[in-house]
């Protein structure tokens, strides 16, 4: 410590804490890992050297440092298996799902057959197939390599608490109200049909008139045709 300008559990330090996490969070969701990294090291120099936190801290706790590296570890895994479970669903899932519905289908069926190649061809060009490719779209191209999503995965193992923080708001919280939204859909739009009901008969657009300002049927069109 060079000199104290922070006091471990005073309101300054909460808030410090507070902004770290904000930060590393955000780098986290947004997968900006060396960002996180640097907030790391700018928060740990500066409560080394501006705080009265002591070192020897580690040595005096070592069992409750054990007991946290291994909550870490533990932690570390569950996240990743998680995450990487609700990615590689999500990335097919969303897509067939906003087809679905741009279809006018419900989001939970299947492809009917009348729109299989024109999703095969939606869906490949998703995944980097040109429309004129001769080779036709596969289950492989469709599942996620996690080979190809190391920095990914490694992410997610490295700042778990953070990234779990998150989930609860974007992954669970998000998907109970998307569940509640899809399973109400069809009332909320018969509600607006009910509430419509007869009003169509405004949007029927007029006989058409002769130049003589007669229509089809014989009737007068001008004003006063009957006077």
């Amino acid at each position: 410590m060079i000199f104290e300008l922070v006091t471990l559990g005073s309101i300054v330090c909460w808030i410090l804490l507070a902004v770290f996490f904000v930060l590393v969070t955000a780098a986290a969701v947004n997968e900006k890992y060396g960002l996180g990294f640097i907030c790391f090291l700018v928060f740990g120099a500066f409560m080394a050297l501006f705080s009265n936190f002591k070192f020897s801290w580690f040595s005096e706790n070592r069992e409750l440092l054990y007991w946290a590296v291994g909550i870490y570890l533990v932690g570390a895994l569950v996240t990743s298996v998680y995450k990487w479970y609700f990615f590689v669903r999500d990335a097919y899932d969303n897509r067939k799902v906003r087809f679905l519905e741009e279809k006018g289908l419900a989001a939970t069926a299947p492809i009917p057959d009348n729109f299989k190649n024109e999703w095969l061809s939606h869906i490949g060009a998703h995944y980097g197939l040109s429309r004129y490719s001769e080779r036709a779209i596969t289950i492989n191209d469709v599942i996620p390599s996690a080979r190809n999503n190391k920095e990914r995965l490694m992410g997610w193992m490295a700042y778990w608490p953070f990234v779990v923080f998150w989930s609860l708001f974007d992954d669970i919280l998000r998907r109970v109200w998307e569940t509640m939204y899809r399973l109400g859909s069809r009332g909320y739009q018969s509600v607006a049909n009910i509430t419509f009901r007869g009003v169509d008969a405004d949007f029927v657009p007029p006989p058409p008139q002769d130049k003589s300002g007669f229509t089809k049927y014989g009737e007068a069109g001008k004003q006063g045709g009957n006077a």
